[in-house]
């Protein structure tokens, strides 16, 4: 079996490190004269998402987080990388001659690059969302991209500029393939369409499948189209006569990718349940089943010969199959895509990285100043969970899932011991300043002192009721802080092993002290940082910033800066002072006291967003001159926080998007009585009647663990919600990559969550939006209004004259509302339905499935959802329509007050 796995990780570091430093513009802007911070570097490959081989099979392309990686498809070294888009790549495609790849990105641009050079000949605006699909016509003179903005756009590749644009499909269109003749293009979205290339028109509809449509095939022959999606099956159509001929109906889960090869005798798909099928599409027999990944299959792709598959998964991996046996003959491998832990060195020049998942554990060690990867340390069969450096920089400690502390030479890479007492996953480990004691804190809920060159078990400290998250020594070794879920801070004499404090501070995520000892700072799951007075066990000042867990904090080495992460998916930095105290910092804001009442310390110095997903450490360089941070989304970022740097080393890439790491809950609501209800993307909030807010489904962002506390209402959106406190603050959580989940100040009457942006009105009438503004979604129009609501890339509002207004997004017409009076107004994914003032309703936009064509009769209200609406009565009665294969414009019977459509 072939496994580069350190190779790759070493030119993962080093190429990516040099882009960096010849590419311009990259610069993260500075808020703060006295501080400014630049990210300097971004360490791992992340998820596959797309693959192909180029035409002459000399090299195969790999999409994903960092950009393309290009391997020679015969040693399968990685030979170059191509960066450039803002957001992860999506979708990889070779021209017929080889000497152009076609890249399509989240960030909503599709780009042409040489292959040899890596320069970008064309950067293809238009779409107005992420795109997800892109094909080059068999003459190489034409690339089609499919996008989440429900289009399909035809590009001229030698002047980069749009010829047609395809608006037919009312959902997210995944996948485009042109036929081998080129004059046919298929589509995969709510259907599959066959289009005419040259004229624009379709075809034929291929209706059959039961759910979204994620790939389409053409076999090399032109006469079959393979298609599948979510419905787990592969069906097979006749091209020319649009018939439906076989389905496949072995596979178990959704089919997120197929791949016809060469010579069509073999079928491949691929998708969530880890395995890659193999098919004779001629007989719809299936030939294997190849069982290898860990996660779901992505992308497919055969090399030009037949004999090799390459299959990418969202693990970080791609395999190399002999296609005729299906045999497994290589792994390509990469850093983890969970990156949980960081830690420096002493001496600044190393950088230790960990994490995984709970089937394994890796510890990289890069060198800070060349990006290299220094060494591999391979043992933890579980998730590392902590890592921290001795004193002298020569031993490396890891905890694990496994239960285990691990001992490592730095200069080796070799383990000295394993330190196995506890009975549960360790979180957390630290050195005491001489090196002679190493604490490690554990889910068994016990801090253990060991003897670092014995590996001899020292003392057992236990008082904890819950999992010990976090430890630390104090800057002179005298005390031992431990925190976790149990809801208190215990203070330790570390010589004696007996209890100095115990401090009261709710959940603890993350532990530090001060450089001189004086202060801890704790960071707890609520979203606060708390400071406490060491000596006296007293709380000196919460810093409030945070919306959820703070998973990591650190001083830097003069006290002047402590940096935060958390589940938010930021970094923060806040002001201490030069000896941080429990006196007030200079240039203060204003931040809660233990009292509630405001006081005037620790300004907020920085917030850091590069992340796309929770931040879950962060540590300084000795120098304090360089902060890193890891992440959830497969990353970890290097940030430059020396004062007055003039001349940033910085880089922008996307950030890598987590998969299937969703963690869902009852699809069933709550028993219990609530005042109202929205339904999101993927999960659900209720205002209950005693003003608490519920929420249910999917919560990989935290979108649906609300915050405590009473609302006036609230508002579920793509991966976030928000809500209307009772005294009109606004209040949100979940994903915030675009900023989407962090309000404005001021006084709100009502708020409106939509898939990456935000709007409310003020209680004087005015409109704010935050969140992602590509389509000028958060830039409202002027003047008083009633109400708002923000749809996937457009929002509307009813003013206080009931006239109603639209902006940003209007591909379908769904920001171009009819004239007259309304009461009320919804926004939907592309299209928008209104309740007129006499209670009928009105609605525009997209209505290929009949979303926007409202029944008769009148209405008190009307919610707009992705293909389907609903609307209740004046009776009281509800009535959807629209899309109605899944059952959603079915509603039950019975008389509602409200109604919202997801």
């Amino acid at each position: 079996m072939l496994n580069v796995k350190r190779l790759t990780g070493a030119l993962t570091a080093c190429l990516f490190l040099l882009l960096a430093a010849v590419s311009p513009g990259w610069a993260q802007e500075s808020v703060s004269d006295a501080l400014t911070v630049t990210a300097k570097a971004r360490l791992s490959r992340g998820t596959v998402r797309a693959m192909q081989y180029s035409p002459d099979g000399t090299r195969l392309a790999i999409g994903g987080g960092m950009g393309v990686w290009l391997y020679d498809a015969h040693t399968y070294e990685a030979v170059s990388l191509i960066t450039g888009h803002v957001q992860e790549v999506m979708s990889v495609a070779f021209s017929p001659d080889g000497r152009t790849l076609v890249t399509g990105s989240r960030d909503n641009t599709v780009r042409l690059w040489d292959v040899d050079t890596g320069i970008l000949h064309h950067s293809l605006e238009g779409h107005a969302d992420s795109v997800y699909a892109v094909a080059f016509s068999p003459d190489g003179r034409i690339v089609a991209s499919g996008s989440w903005d429900a289009t399909v756009r035809l590009w001229d590749v030698a002047t980069g500029t749009l010829r047609r644009t395809l608006a037919d499909h009312a959902d997210y269109v995944r996948a485009v393939a042109f036929s081998p003749d080129g004059q046919t293009l298929a589509s995969g979205s709510d259907t599959v369409r066959l289009w005419d290339v040259d004229t624009g028109t379709v075809r034929q509809i291929l209706d059959g499948h039961a759910g979204y449509v994620h790939s389409v095939a053409f076999s090399p022959d032109g006469h079959t189209l393979a298609s599948a999606g979510y419905d787990n099956v592969v069906q097979l159509w006749d091209v020319t006569m649009g018939a439906h001929r076989l389905t496949l109906e072995e596979f178990t889960g959704f089919i997120r990718t197929l791949a016809f090869s060469p010579d069509g005798r073999t079928l491949a798909g691929g998708g969530s349940n880890s395995a890659v099928h193999l098919w004779d599409p001629d007989a719809g027999t299936l030939r294997h089943i190849l069982v290898g990944h860990t996660d779901y299959v992505r992308a497919l792709a055969f090399s030009p010969d037949g004999r090799t598959l390459a299959s990418g998964s969202a693990g970080d991996t791609v395999h190399l199959w002999n296609a005729a046996a299906g045999v497994l003959q290589g792994v390509l491998e990469g850093h983890m895509t969970h990156i949980r832990t960081v830690a420096f060195s002493p001496d600044g020049q190393t950088l230790a990285t960990a994490g995984g998942f709970y089937w394994s554990g890796t510890i990289y060690l890069w060198d800070v100043a060349t990006g290299t990867l220094r060494q591999i340390l391979e043992g933890h069969p579980k998730a590392v969970l902590g890592v921290v450096f001795s004193p002298d920089g020569r031993t490396l400690a890891s905890g694990g899932a496994d239960y285990t502390v691990r001992l490592w030479d730095v200069n080796t890479g070799s383990l000295r011991h394993t330190l196995r007492n506890h009975t549960d996953s360790v979180f957390g480990v630290t050195f005491s300043p001489d090196g002679r004691t190493l604490a490690s804190g554990s889910g068994d809920s016990t801090v253990r002192l060991w003897d670092p060159a014995t590996g001899n078990l020292q003392k057992t400290l236990r008082i904890h009721a819950d999992h010990v998250l976090a430890v630390a020594f104090s800057p002179d070794g005298r005390l031992v802080a431990s925190g976790g879920e149990g809801g208190t801070i215990h203070l330790w004499d570390a010589t004696a092993g007996s209890l100095r404090h115990s401090l009261r501070g709710g959940n603890v995520e993350s532990v530090a002290f001060s450089p001189d000892g004086h202060i801890l700072a704790s960071g707890s799951k609520n979203g606060t940082i708390r400071l406490w007075d060491v000596a006296g066990g007293t709380l000196c000042h919460t810093l409030e910033g945070h919306h959820l867990n703070i998973y990591g904090v650190a001083f830097s080495p003069d006290g002047r800066i402590l940096a935060s992460g958390g589940r938010d998916g930021t970094v923060r930095l806040w002001e201490v002072g030069g000896e941080a105290s429990c006196q007030p910092a200079e240039n203060h804001a204003d931040v809660k006291a233990p009292t509630g009442d405001n006081a005037t310390w620790g300004s907020l110095r920085h917030t850091l967003e590069e992340h796309s997903d929770w931040v879950l450490s962060v540590a300084f360089s000795s120098d304090g001159h360089t902060l890193a941070s890891s992440s959830w989304d497969g990353t970890i970022r290097i940030w430059d926080v020396t004062p007055d740097v003039h001349r940033p080393r910085t880089d922008h890439v996307g950030p890598n998007t987590l998969a299937s790491t969703a963690t869902r809950s009852s699809a069933a609501s709550p028993a219990i009585r609530f005042d109202s209800i929205d339904a999101g993307g993927f999960h659900t909030c209720g205002l209950r009647t005693d003003g608490t807010v519920s929420c249910w489904g999917w919560n990989e962002y935290g979108q649906a663990t609300p915050p405590e506390g009473r609302y006036a209402s609230v508002s579920a959106g793509g991966f976030h919600t928000c809500g209307v406190r009772g005294n009109g603050a606004l209040v949100c959580w979940g994903r915030n990559e675009y900023g989407q989940a962090t309000p404005p100040a001021g006084s709100f009457a009502t708020v409106s969550a939509g898939l990456h942006h935000t709007c409310g009105v003020r209680t004087n009438g005015t409109l704010a939006c935050w969140g992602r503004n590509g389509d000028g979604q958060a830039m409202p129009p002027e003047g008083p209004f009633a109400s708002v609501s923000a749809g996937r890339n457009h929002a509307c509002g009813v003013r206080t004259d009931s006239t109603a207004v639209c902006w940003s997004d209007n591909t379908h017409g769904q920001a171009t509302p009819h004239t007259g009076l309304f009461t009320a107004i919804s926004a939907g994914t592309f299209h928008t339905c209104g309740v007129r003032d006499n209670g009928a309703l009105a609605c525009w936009g997209n209505n290929a499935e009949g979303q926007a064509d409202p029944p008769v009769g009148s209405f008190v209200s009307v919610s707009a959802g992705g293909a389907h609406t609903c609307g209740v009565r004046t009776d009281g009665t509800t009535t959807c329509w629209g899309r109605r294969r899944n059952g959603q414009a079915t509603p039950p019977e019975g008389h509602f007050a409200s109604v919202s459509a997801g």
